[in-house]
């Protein structure tokens, strides 16, 4: 796993302290969906597996997928406001 450059797509992965550590009695899904973190200084931090393919934008503004989730309509939301 590597971080991607501005502007180049990929696999969105969510971590911190109030992602969950898994799915409860589905231990074949959370091991698809939850890996380690390598960025993390904390040890057994996770990281989830969304998904959604992202990019980190070239302007200051990130996205979120749409209401649909997955792909096509993205919505901005600008840098500061999160």
């Amino acid at each position: 796993m590597q971080l991607q450059p501005v502007g180049i797509r990929g696999e969105l992965h969510i971590g911190g302290k109030g992602v969950a550590r898994g799915y409860l009695n589905r231990r074949e899904m959370t091991a698809a969906k939850f890996v380690n973190d390598p960025f993390s200084p904390e040890p057994g931090a996770l990281l989830y597996k969304t998904g959604d393919v992202a990019r980190y934008p070239t302007r200051r503004q990130h996205r979120i997928p749409g209401p649909h989730g997955r792909s096509g309509e993205s919505t901005r939301i600008p840098r500061g406001t999160w």
